[in-house]
């Protein structure tokens, strides 16, 4: 993984002025490793962590994908369970409204129902 230049930690290393010249560049070489080897493994470390990240990010995707398609067949199986069951009082409905219509037709009381 690449990771962008404003991204990486900058140190910034600086000696005292009453230091001897020898004891400067003693403590700069020592201190230059130092920073190279924590800067490193700063990056190794960063770049694992977004690595991590990245995994997880893709496991999440993975288990969205398998929740809405778990949750689509759920919704078409109580789609067709509704439409199911609300045949019966509807037959039943449109069949009493059938024989209303027919005893206002034969003469009894009341309006024909649409």
């Amino acid at each position: 993984q690449h990771l962008d230049e404003w991204a990486r930690p900058r140190v910034k290393v600086t000696l005292s002025t009453t230091m001897s010249s020898d004891v400067k560049r003693r403590r700069g070489k020592r201190s230059d490793a130092l920073i190279r080897a924590t800067d490193s493994s700063d990056d190794v470390r960063l770049e694992a962590a977004v690595g991590r990240v990245e995994a997880a990010r893709l496991r999440l995707d993975d288990l969205h994908g398998a929740w809405r398609g778990y949750l689509l067949r759920i919704s078409l199986l109580v789609l067709l369970l509704a439409v199911r069951q609300s045949q019966g009082p509807m037959s039943l409905c449109a069949s009493d409204i059938r024989e209303h219509n027919a005893e206002v037709d034969s003469g009894g009381e009341g309006e024909n129902i649409g």
